[in-house]
């Protein structure tokens, strides 16, 4: 079934959080459109992770946490979508939190 870069994802989020060298949150909240970082819309998690992008460089790939669209604190709400074409398997993440991180395994061996 391949890898999770294989697989679509989908943040309700326009912005994301930028880390600095160490990868700590610099406070900023920067907007995904034009960048690797907009999943604003169904998109292969592999297709960008090795794009010419100073955040996914010092992370080796996706550790960012994205800001929820609309957050209205307290409310579960949707978030993310993560989804298989080949298997058909799709999960969906619900949050009461303002942001969501996501981690693609960049500093794990093998």
């Amino acid at each position: 079934s391949g890898t999770v870069l294989d697989h679509e994802m989908k943040i309700k989020a326009a912005r994301y959080l930028p880390t600095d060298d160490t990868q700590i949150p610099t406070g900023e909240l920067a907007l995904v459109a034009g960048t690797p970082m907009d999943f604003t819309s169904f998109k292969t998690i592999g297709r960008d992770i090795k794009a010419d992008f100073e955040p996914l460089k010092i992370g080796k790939g996706y550790d960012h946490c994205w800001v929820l669209d609309d957050y209205d604190k307290g409310k579960l709400q949707e978030i993310a979508v993560l989804q298989s074409r080949k298997s058909g398997r799709r999960l969906t993440v619900l949050t009461t939190q303002p942001g969501v991180q996501i981690y693609t395994g960049n500093w794990l061996a093998g």
